[in-house]
């Protein structure tokens, strides 16, 4: 049923979708897709980490597929097509994209990935989950995102204060502390000593 002010429409039957931002929706796509990671376990693929073996991180509809070897991914590639046709999903292939993770130095392959006749990119970097990826490893592009945006954040914060508490800068650091902060030490866990430098000059 559908409330508009204080009246309520008649019952009704939704045969396809949720509503938009609905919290049913991911939790719906989640529960449809629960059997990928068992998919993806039948053929080659995967990474080793410790004693356990990954095919795939996922978050709701943002989804990772990770193979040690280009024959593995490929294969997982061709998996994952199956897979989705099967229950009738589709793949932006715009969207989507291939990462080779390497050493720096020696030359470069190129290599050809495709899905169906539409061609993937190959990136050396990427963000996933507001998170940049280097295929070269490392944070420094992340680092350097989160102090632009931690910067332009900081302009606002402070020449809001300054016309909103005038010469309480006790104030202007709280804002600083709960928005800057926020913004500047997204995916802190991860970082390594030298990026410290970096944050702490700002």
């Amino acid at each position: 049923m559908v409330r508009i002010g204080g009246e309520v429409s008649k019952e009704f039957w939704v045969k396809k979708g949720v509503r938009q931002g609905c919290p049913l929706s991911p939790t719906l796509f989640n529960v449809y897709i629960a059997d990928l990671e068992e998919e993806l376990r039948k053929g080659i693929g995967g990474v080793r980490v410790g004693g356990d073996k990954v095919w795939s991180l996922e978050y709701a509809d943002d989804i990772v597929v990770v193979a040690e070897e280009e024959v593995g991914l490929r294969a997982m590639i061709r998996g994952l097509q199956r897979y989705l046709k099967e229950k009738k999903l589709e793949l932006s292939s715009e969207k989507s994209k291939v990462m080779v993770f390497r050493k720096k130095g020696g030359r470069e392959k190129e290599r050809y990935w495709w899905w169906g006749k539409e061609r993937l990119e190959e990136v050396k970097e990427y963000k996933y989950l507001g998170y940049w990826v280097s295929r070269y490893g490392g944070e420094t592009e992340h680092v350097r995102d989160r102090i632009r945006k931690a910067r332009v954040a900081m302009g606002w914060v402070w020449s809001y204060g300054e016309r909103k508490f005038k010469g309480d800068v006790r104030w202007r650091l709280k804002l600083f502390d709960s928005i800057v902060k926020g913004i500047l030490l997204y995916g802190v866990e991860i970082w390594g000593y030298k990026e410290w430098k970096e944050i702490k000059a700002l």
